[in-house]
């Protein structure tokens, strides 16, 4: 018999390939490799490889369609995405991948998986719940999840795209069902009659809602904004109490 031949298992996707690289994240990236790597090999019986794709466009919806489609001609089962402007541990994907196999309940296989991380802006969670369909207008159609938990995974509406695991049958599903690519532009009928364009990663969490696709936070596996300082959890707290105060 001969050697069983590698074959790709998951792919590392960078979106803004060509936009400025944080010399932090590429550590980061280099020794998440690594790691994942060696995961793979064990998951897989030896068989598995971690690819690592970037973008040619830094329009990041498009990008992020352009990551899908790769990882699809590679045959991969997994696609994980992060952002330049991210810092992370090297156990952040494997993290994410004993989520994944293992939910806490009982639900088996879970196919969208994200990581923790806060917004630049409030330095709050990056992770939402979709307002009800009816109250959709212009002041928005998600709330915020200011205090979610830290210590086991849990289940949100909306998450960003910054550190989002996802098995490729989710990006078949979602465009065979609804008929677009899963990161394009969508234009959104709100209920006092304006209309909402939503892109990105939300429209993707919207496509998940409509197609039935649940996604889990994994706050365990926390990836950190980079800015003067790497966002962590006591900018969460601070930010916290500043909203109460």
């Amino acid at each position: 018999m001969g050697e069983q031949r590698p074959t790709t298992w998951g792919v590392i996707g960078i979106p803004n390939g060509i936009q400025m690289v944080y010399s932090r994240f590429a550590e980061c990236l280099a020794q998440l490799v690594a790691v994942s790597q060696a995961n793979a090999i064990a998951r897989t019986g030896g068989s598995g490889v971690i690819d690592v794709a970037g973008s040619r466009t830094c329009y990041v919806g498009k990008a992020r369609n352009e990551l899908v489609r790769q990882t699809r001609e590679r045959g991969a089962k997994w696609l994980f995405q992060t952002d330049t402007d991210h810092a992370f541990p090297p156990d952040l994907l494997v993290r994410l991948l004993d989520t994944a196999y293992d939910t806490p309940d009982g639900a088996g296989l879970m196919p969208v998986v994200s990581g923790l991380y806060l917004a630049r802006d409030s330095h709050l969670p990056q992770v939402y719940a979709w307002r009800d369909d009816a109250d959709w207008d212009a002041s928005g159609i998600m709330l915020q999840a200011a205090d979610p938990p830290r210590d086991e995974p849990f289940r949100a509406g909306v998450v960003g795209a910054g550190a989002l695991l996802v098995q490729m049958t989710v990006f078949d599903h979602i465009e065979k069902t609804l008929e677009r690519e899963p990161f394009a532009e969508i234009d959104i009928d709100l209920a006092d009659g304006d209309t909402l364009r939503i892109r990105d990663d939300v429209a993707f969490c919207y496509n998940c809602k409509l197609a039935g696709v649940p996604i889990v936070v994994e706050p365990r596996a926390f990836s950190r904004h980079i800015q003067a300082v790497e966002l962590d959890w006591e900018h969460l707290d601070r930010a916290q109490q500043d909203r109460g105060a």
